[in-house]
């Protein structure tokens, strides 16, 4: 059987690796975008049309950060 390493954290200290989680998921639009792609994968038209008040750039913004940080992956459909 295989030992599971656990580790405790403080989110509470800078140091702590998940606040750089919490800042990505602070973000204004990341938590309604992530929200809408739980469901699966969607174009981002849909997504500026079900998130209202997001511009057409801070939704592609938010969504290339979301990409670099690992959060989500981009396809293309052609």
């Amino acid at each position: 059987m295989s030992r599971i390493e656990t580790r405790s954290g403080n989110v509470f200290s800078a140091a702590c690796p998940s606040r750089a989680v919490l800042e990505q998921l602070g973000e204004k639009w990341a938590l309604l975008i992530l929200h809408l792609l739980s469901d699966g994968p969607q174009r981002t038209s849909d997504l500026r049309r079900a998130i209202d008040g997001v511009s057409e750039k801070m939704l592609i913004q938010t969504l290339r950060k979301l990409e670099r940080n690992g959060f989500v992956e981009r396809r293309s459909y052609n």
